[in-house]
């Protein structure tokens, strides 16, 4: 089964991201946008895995949460990869609450290297808003937009309280998430 373990955003915050994101996808076309249900701060992607590993990853991940103390998460701009002129990936980027969310994805990462998975570099915690299609022309408006709901997101924050090992199922009609175990951090 494909896999990934990430941080869930809760209801009241997804709905607030998503009207953001209607604002975005008045102001360009050509992106495959994230559903809200869908929304997350991924700490690993695992790929494949199979069951044998999923056990073993299961009883890993529950003793890293327990040395894990809730904390906050709001986020701080509205950003995109890798630039202005060629735009693949529209996110939001974490700001209260980064450095925490990095140290966890790094335990994850180091515990996941016993199962043969590369280090990896330092990446920048995100939540991806959507996926740009080959093609798309930015316009004047896309940016505007940008910067005007870059002045309201520091409302958007919540409390991470574990994270998820999540099943990524990949349909026509884009990725279904399951969620395999919820692991609790050491409110």
């Amino acid at each position: 089964m494909r896999a990934f373990i990430a941080i869930p955003i809760p209801v009241n915050v997804s709905s607030q991201i998503e009207l953001y994101q209607r604002e975005l996808a008045c102001a360009t076309g050509s992106v495959k946008w994230v559903e809200s249900n869908n929304y997350h701060l991924t700490l690993k992607f695992l790929g494949e895995i199979n069951d044998q590993m999923l056990a073993a990853i299961i009883a890993d991940m529950q003793e890293i949460a327990l040395n894990i103390n809730s904390y906050d998460v709001s986020f701080n701009k509205l950003g995109y990869f890798p630039n202005g002129d060629r735009i693949r990936v529209i996110w939001l980027g974490v700001n209260e609450g980064s450095a925490e969310t990095v140290r966890l994805s790094q335990m994850i990462a180091h515990k996941m290297c016993e199962y043969g998975y590369p280090q990896e570099k330092n990446s920048s915690i995100h939540l991806t808003l959507g996926r740009v299609r080959q093609g798309l022309t930015v316009e004047r408006e896309f940016f505007q937009a940008i910067k005007q709901i870059d002045s309201g997101l520091k409302k958007l924050r919540f409390r991470a309280e574990g994270f998820q090992l999540i099943k990524s199922t990949l349909t026509s009609k884009g990725p279904i998430y399951t969620v395999l175990r919820q692991f609790d951090f050491n409110l």
